[in-house]
């Protein structure tokens, strides 16, 4: 009679306040199953199995699972990204889980977009790492050269500190910074510069930015990149390495025989077109000084240009 009374007050039956009664308590005990299973920052196949698996026995919806464990779902993906961001590293499970999580459980878009840069960015710091960088697209007015390619672009401040009798001056530039494959360009309304990698003698990170120290004492100085700092510094530091040949891109497999389109591009410029034995400009190929088979990789200083006669009788020789 009470609990008819009750639902009387509510505007609705006994079996509807029955129902919304047992779907409350069933999502709750839902949401306690789903932070056990994350409570490590992972959720496996037959952990969420076991997830749909007891919401059909409550009479529940795969629907209703979703909307109940919203809130630990957010938690959820806050935890792996923390995890992947403290090593600085994401692995190819982290990566998923995250992917799948975002997916399965629709967050706010701004939620979304921050997880999506986070994964942007410990991926691309991920690659770094074994060597690997992506192109990204630059202003048509940021001059590239032939075969350069970019790998980073965005807002820069660049501190150049002068000794002085009358003590260190210091000038700060606003600008915009680009890092290709042997260089950085820094541009704004009051300097511009290049810096080729081979010139920087060090670089030294700080919580202020990078301190560089290169044979060019105007480009010498502090570069901050802003709230892009871990990403644009871990290219950096990977651009000089590869740029010196200290850091090679580490691949899968056996090593690959394509020589990559921008080295070619700039073998092509080195050789000036002509076989480097013999001055012949036609019939040329790309071809390994050290060959693939014999721990040869594709540097620029393993490529070079040969005519097909001189390029036989090399093979010949070898």
């Amino acid at each position: 009679m009470r609990l008819e009374q009750l639902a009387a007050s509510m505007g609705m039956s006994l079996s509807k306040l029955m129902q919304s009664y047992f779907r409350l308590e069933g999502e709750a005990f839902l949401r306690g199953l789903f932070l056990s299973f994350v409570s490590d920052g992972r959720l496996t196949s037959q952990e969420w199995n076991h997830l749909l698996n007891t919401t059909a026995k409550l009479g529940l919806t795969s629907h209703q699972l979703i909307q109940a464990v919203q809130p630990q779902a957010k938690a959820c993906i806050s935890h792996v990204l923390a995890d992947a961001t403290m090593d600085g590293v994401i692995t190819d499970h982290e990566e998923q889980m995250l992917r799948w999580l975002i997916q399965t459980f629709p967050q706010s878009q701004d939620f979304s977009n921050y997880v999506n840069t986070e994964l942007y960015e410990l991926k691309t710091i991920t690659e770094a790492a074994h060597g690997r960088l992506s192109a990204v697209a630059v202003p048509a007015n940021i001059e590239m050269r032939a075969g350069e390619i970019a790998h980073y672009y965005g807002y820069g401040r660049f501190v150049h500190t002068k000794h002085l009798s009358s003590g260190p001056k210091s000038v700060v530039h606003e600008g915009m910074i680009t890092i290709t494959d042997h260089r950085l360009i820094f541009t704004s309304a009051t300097v511009a510069f290049s810096l080729n990698f081979r010139k920087v003698l060090s670089h030294i990170e700080n919580s202020h930015g990078v301190q560089v120290h290169c044979e060019s004492a105007r480009m010498a100085g502090l570069y901050n990149f802003y709230e892009k700092h871990r990403l644009a510094y871990a290219i950096f530091k990977t651009a000089i390495g590869r740029a010196n040949q200290t850091i090679v891109q580490k691949v899968e497999g056996q090593p690959s025989r394509h020589i990559p389109r921008d080295v070619r591009q700039r073998v092509w410029q080195k050789y000036g077109g002509q076989c480097a034995e013999c001055a012949a400009t036609e019939y040329l190929e790309f071809d390994h000084v050290i060959p693939v088979a014999k721990g040869g990789n594709n540097a620029d200083n393993n490529v070079q240009l040969l005519c097909r006669k001189c390029n036989l009788t090399k093979s010949d020789a070898i």
